[in-house]
């Protein structure tokens, strides 16, 4: 003997058979899938003062100020008439849609760690 293992030609046909049903699956029609989805409280509507101001005191004070050099301390500390003025910057933006080029500038300082 030679070391070589002689298979009947059945034995390989019942292989093939076997890992052809295994890996040859037949593709099942997509159905779509209509799940009922809740209502998100997400309003559509131009941000008013209050939704400024939440976002005024989220801003961290000691940030990096971004290409205008101006801190976020200035925007925190800027009271009722920044606030108002903000809005009604933030309404034109909304209903422009569209935002100034400027505002997607930003400063990047990579810090290497040792």
């Amino acid at each position: 003997m030679t070391g070589c293992h002689s298979l009947a030609s059945t034995d390989v046909l019942d292989d093939r058979q076997f890992f052809e049903e295994q890996f040859n699956w037949s593709v099942a029609p997509a159905t779509p899938i209509r799940l009922p989805s809740p209502p998100w409280p997400v309003t559509t509507d131009p941000p008013n003062e209050a939704e400024v101001l939440k976002e005024l005191h989220i801003l961290k004070r000691y940030k990096s100020p971004g290409p205008d050099d101006l801190p976020t301390a200035l925007f925190k500390d800027g009271g009722d008439f920044l606030t108002k003025e903000l809005t009604v910057l933030f309404t034109k933006v909304w209903e422009l849609e569209s935002v100034p080029t400027s505002w997607n500038e930003s400063i990047v300082v990579p810090i290497f760690k040792k």
